[in-house]
């Protein structure tokens, strides 16, 4: 390298480090390389890109990284569950320090942090539903006004030979607007789920799609069937029931509708049919899903291919050979299973061979006498005393196990002679037998001490049971209203899990009334006294519903006051440091931490 040769400085190294272009391509190859198994580390790499808005007043850089977010979001609809957790990570552990100074609160100041974010992000998916299919329309316009050059290119094909489909740009550029249309559908579902939106924006959502049932358009159809798929279970609870029945009305009526065409209408049958079967869908989808996970169905696949054929061919073997085969008598009148060379069957009337059974030989009680052919016709039969000897023939191989048979008459008989003469039969070897002593007791062990019940270890449980789990305690809480089965609830769960009960809590008695949020603020005092929940996880569970606070206290006006009641009851007001950063997750924190203090 000579002396005289340029080279670059760190100045200028750090000066293009953070461009535009720079956080577009890195960015887009980490969303490239998200998958289930490395979401962790490539979210944290996402949320690192993101915190380095931390030194602009506009927040520039946390807005590209949501857009790339959400182009990618809504181009794949199959992995949207994936990126709508992603988006509830980056809310909750993107830093509070990223501001925007165009936005701010009712009371002036900008909103900051999450909050941030999630107003980013919501406004740019209302834009985008409110807008519809605009592409769509756009491009049906253009193909339209250039049929007459289409048709003119096909007959031109016809008559050339050439058989290749012609598809204008224009055709791809509206099936790309209607795949990222429903994407976008699928993607508000998928936020829905993961609570950064309210069940208000979706019934807000429905509503506008099935506004005018007269000249509803396919988009709105089939969007609206796609949310119902998305997130219709969560949205069909106890109190929106009414809501959701007149719903189903309106599709009911479009299904009956001339104007709706049939596809829309089978599309909407599925829906109805989805609800009437408890939202269990007919065929199972398949998820985003590790790779070890996929190893282990390949591997369930292949044992149980292997034991159908194992069964298959074992049930041949035993079955399928003599299938079909006629068994005839021998000539003496014996049935003979299993000889080798078929005989010729005999005539009716026929007793010529009546006499001729041989009765002088023994009878054979070999059980290979039975499957033997006429090789093995001349093998010396067992008789009696022989088969005698042979049952005790492997005892003769071991002669300490030999037992003195016992005479079976009296000794002053005389044995009866042997009419047949029979071969005598070799002496064994007697046992010698040890003097009797007497049998020491047998020594039982002392019985092990029962672990009680609450000693043994939890049993490990999924992220489902557990939600399934605490959805169940919640309900039988607020119907039995009984502190101690909720406290033995609560340390039935694992200290990570602890956290979920309180969120369920919070968030259910917020719909309540003010019984309810006294009786879980009792609650959240006895577990605190004994020291069941630690502050942290008072604070996990009481965050996550703080950050929907604003939206929560539209429908429920009374919810700040219930808020406050059990932030009480958790002795959170006497911990100012930690109410104080939960509070900043709202917009109106001053007003929530007056009525704490109150």
């Amino acid at each position: 390298m000579s002396a005289s040769c340029w080279v670059r400085t760190g100045t200028e190294r750090a000066a293009d480090v953070d461009t535009p272009d720079v956080v577009d391509r890195k960015v887009k190859s980490l969303l490239n390389k998200l998958t289930v198994e490395q979401f962790d580390s490539i979210s944290d790499q996402i949320i690192a890109w993101a915190n380095k808005s931390e030194n602009e007043r506009d927040g520039r850089t946390l807005i590209q990284v949501i857009r790339l977010v959400y182009e990618k979001a809504v181009d794949e609809d199959n992995r949207s569950e994936m990126y709508a957790r992603l988006c509830r990570k980056m809310m909750e552990t993107i830093s509070p320090k990223i501001q925007d100074d165009g936005i701010k609160n009712a009371e002036g100041r900008p909103i900051t942090g999450g909050q941030l974010f999630r107003k980013y992000l919501l406004n740019r998916c209302q834009e985008d539903f409110e807008r519809g299919w605009v592409a769509k329309e756009a491009t049906a316009r253009a193909a339209a006004a250039k049929a007459s050059d289409d048709e003119a290119i096909k007959v031109d094909n016809e008559k050339t030979g050439n058989e290749s489909e012609f598809r204008p740009d224009d055709y791809y550029a509206a099936q790309k607007a209607k795949r990222q249309g429903l994407g976008l559908i699928k993607f508000i579902g998928e936020l829905f789920k993961f609570r950064m939106l309210t069940e208000r924006n979706m019934h807000e959502c429905v509503k506008k799609l099935l506004g005018n049932v007269e000249t509803l358009k396919e988009e709105e159809i089939e969007s609206l069937c796609q949310l119902l798929r998305t997130a219709g279970q969560l949205l069909d609870v106890p109190k929106a029931r009414a809501h959701m029945d007149v719903y189903f009305q309106r599709m009911r009526e479009l299904c009956k509708s001339p104007n709706v065409s049939p596809r829309m209408q089978f599309m909407l049958q599925d829906v109805i049919e989805l609800r009437d079967r408890k939202w269990q869908p007919r065929n199972v989808v398949n998820a985003p899903t590790t790779l070890a996970a996929v190893h282990e169905a390949a591997a369930k696949e292949k044992a149980a291919q292997e034991s159908q054929a194992f069964q298959r061919q074992f049930t041949m073997s035993r079955g399928g050979s003599r299938r079909g085969a006629s068994v005839e008598p021998a000539p003496d009148g014996w049935v003979v299973a299993g000889g080798l060379q078929p005989r010729p069957p005999t005539k009716a009337g026929n007793l010529s061979h009546f006499d001729k059974t041989s009765k002088a030989s023994p009878m054979a009680m070999d059980p290979s006498s039975v499957f033997a052919g006429k090789k093995d016709s001349k093998r010396k039969a067992l008789t009696r005393t022989n088969a005698s000897y042979h049952m005790f023939s492997m005892l003769s191989q071991n002669p300490e196990l030999v037992i003195e048979p016992k005479p079976s008459r009296a000794p002053s008989q005389k044995p009866s002679t042997d009419l047949d003469k029979l071969e005598p039969v070799p002496q064994r070897r007697k046992l010698q037998l040890l003097p009797r002593t007497i049998p020491t007791p047998r020594r039982t062990p002392p019985p092990t001490a029962e672990k009680e019940p609450g000693g043994a270890p939890a049993a490990q449980m999924s992220e489902e049971d557990v939600k399934k789990k605490i959805d169940e305690d919640v309900k039988e809480f607020f119907v039995v209203r009984n502190l101690e089965a909720a406290d033995a609830n609560l340390t039935a769960l694992t200290e990570e899990d602890r956290f979920r009960l309180v969120d369920k809590l919070v968030s259910s008695a917020l719909e309540g009334k003010e019984a309810d949020a006294r009786l879980v603020a009792d609650f959240f005092s006895r577990s605190a006294s004994r020291q069941e929940c630690s502050p942290d996880v008072f604070e996990a569970g009481f965050t996550l519903t703080v950050e929907l606070l604003d939206d929560i206290a539209i429908d429920a006006p009374k919810a700040l006051e219930y808020m406050a009641i059990m932030l009480k009851g958790a002795g959170l007001d006497k911990d100012e440091e930690r109410l104080k950063r939960m509070a900043e997750k709202m917009m109106d924190s001053d007003l929530l931490l007056q009525l704490v203090s109150s």
